[in-house]
């Protein structure tokens, strides 16, 4: 092992694959803190951002009633989705 090596020599990095019960992202109000809007559990990365952008701007501005939104946070609670089988399980 060197003497010489530096901090800024060392890059630490980390992963995750963080996925939902049906494999699809939580978009959408939190329920719990209001004003507070969720747009996260991508397993599959940002390549559903611009989707996911206009869902929360169309929620915000009651374009879209929560209700009415497939991937809102409530639906586990409520028993309204398929589990999922992504290959990440």
């Amino acid at each position: 092992m060197s003497d010489n090596l530096k901090a800024e020599d060392v890059n630490v990095s980390a992963g995750q694959y963080v996925y939902t019960q049906d494999d699809k992202p939580v978009i959408g109000p939190s329920g719990e803190i209001d004003g507070f809007y969720l747009n996260c559990g991508y397993w599959c990365g940002v390549m559903l951002s611009p989707g996911a952008g206009k869902r929360i701007a169309d929620l915000v501005t009651g374009k879209l009633e929560d209700r009415d939104n497939p991937l809102r946070y409530t639906r586990f609670e409520e028993g309204d989705f398929e589990k999922g089988d992504s290959f990440l399980k």
